[in-house]
């Protein structure tokens, strides 16, 4: 079972096909790329802040070692489990990146695979157009229920019932 986020960006407008492309689907869990080829994947994801990170905490570790001077093997060990807690975190990352160019958080889905989550999500929120001039709904209450209200809700009662 695969797990997404579901990212659409602020001011969009409609919800026909040219922004169905702009909306973005981030997994959850484990990234194999950034674990593999982290730089590139940052450079293909235009995490601009998080590579300069990555690059600068890359920096540290080479003055570290320098520095302490220690065995190789020590070395290998803690880059690999460095690039493996960035692999567990960059989704995370991707979805902060999202966040501050704008996107907002708008569903999770689950399913199989993408495809089947891409699919439950566009299902629902084709449907769910936003009411334009020719689809306006009255909003207005009928005169009958808004006088039937009660002036305390639980233990909640009016301003005005002291």
């Amino acid at each position: 079972m695969k797990v997404f986020t579901v990212h659409e960006p602020a001011g969009l407008k409609g919800r026909g096909d040219a922004a169905a492309r702009r909306v973005v689907f981030v997994k959850e869990g484990f990234c194999w790329p950034a674990f593999l080829i982290a730089p590139v994947w940052l450079v293909y994801r235009r995490m601009w802040l998080v590579l300069l990170g990555f690059l600068a905490s890359g920096v540290a570790l080479t003055g570290l070692e320098r520095w302490l001077r220690p065995e190789t093997s020590l070395i290998t060990v803690v880059e690999i489990a460095l690039l493996l807690l960035f692999a567990l975190e960059a989704n995370n990352l991707r979805r902060w990146n999202l966040r501050r160019c704008g996107y907002r958080m708008s569903a999770v889905v689950t399913g199989r695979d993408r495809e089947e989550c891409e699919r439950s999500f566009f299902a629902t929120w084709l449907v769910e157009m936003p009411a334009g001039p020719e689809r306006a709904v009255s909003r207005t209450v009928p005169s009958a229920v808004a006088h039937a209200t009660p002036s305390v809700i639980g233990m909640f009662p009016e301003p005005g019932d002291r």
